[in-house]
């Protein structure tokens, strides 16, 4: 059979969460959301089959990602492996974002038919909720001190991200980028989740001083127990601007009860390594690529 993959759109949501509740997974690509706000930027394309999601993604190469389902995939991933070689002889067969576990599934059923490729830039960092909206203990006293040096430093308003203020997160966003330089698949990414937030019953929220935003964040709930994190962006003229945005916003998470806050991977960038790991992940989610060696 051909598996018909297309473009997601937003009416696709109630059937693909049905499929992923099911699914306990802290991984962010295991969210509706994720799928969707940067289906444009990687060419995302998806097919139901039965109760399973199948999730493609086409940029240099198509890689595919390990099927969604509650079921043994090994019949799904056959297909996937037939589907791919009749309409994409030209290149192999590819896994992306596999964990460690999808690994062992594929050593097991696939004996020596995959090549396995580790991919720090896409590890996820996990932390616990509780740490980051309280914050205590000698190794969060650095940010204690952003923190506090940034209520010496100015008066600031903490607000949730609404339709009233959906605008101004607009605006923000396009100074953000304006400043740190135009990154256009971010960027668009971004303006999606803004354009379709309350579609997609994402949280977020904002930090404003003298009325104007200073720093935003925003993301989704994947299950019953973890948030994650999809864009955090602030301004750098404002001392300790990143600290407040996520200490104000762990806390709202907190009284939510969220447990953990997946806050995703650093994309190999140094300085963004440096800053996920001074916030004391509690655990790292190893990803990895795989190709059909065949």
């Amino acid at each position: 059979m051909n598996l018909e993959f297309r473009p997601p759109n937003i009416q696709d949501k109630p059937r693909i969460n049905n499929i992923l509740k099911n699914i306990y997974s802290i991984k962010s690509d295991a969210a509706f959301g994720t799928i969707y706000i940067w289906s444009d930027v990687f060419n995302t394309k998806i097919y139901n089959f039965e109760d399973a999601l199948i999730v493609s993604y086409a940029t240099e190469t198509i890689k595919y990602a390990f099927p969604f389902t509650q079921k043994d995939p090994k019949h799904i991933i056959d297909l996937m492996i037939l589907n791919h070689k009749k309409f994409n002889p030209q290149t192999p067969f590819s896994f992306t974002g596999l964990l460690e576990k999808e690994i062992e599934y594929l050593e097991k059923e696939f004996p020596n038919m995959f090549v396995f490729i580790p991919r720090r830039g896409m590890w996820e960092y996990i932390y616990s909720c509780d740490d980051l909206s309280t914050l205590s203990g000698k190794k969060y006293h650095s940010k204690r001190n952003h923190i506090n040096n940034f209520k010496k430093l100015y008066t600031f308003e903490y607000e949730k991200i609404k339709n009233e203020n959906i605008l101004d997160c607009h605006e923000f966003i396009q100074k953000w980028f304006k400043i740190n330089g135009n990154i256009k698949p971010e960027k668009f990414a971004i303006c999606k989740s803004l354009d379709y937030y309350e579609k997609l019953n994402f949280l977020g929220a904002v930090i404003k001083v003298n009325g104007k935003i200073i720093a935003l964040t925003l993301g989704e709930q994947i299950n019953s127990d973890t948030f994650i994190i999809h864009f955090e962006k602030a301004l750098k003229s404002y001392s300790g601007s990143y600290s407040i945005i996520n200490y104000e916003f762990s806390k709202t998470l907190y009284a939510l009860g969220f447990k953990y806050i997946n806050r995703e991977e650093d994309l190999d960038i140094p300085g963004l390594r440096k800053s996920k790991l001074s916030y004391n992940p509690l655990m790292l989610i190893k990803k990895y690529d795989a190709i059909l060696s065949e």
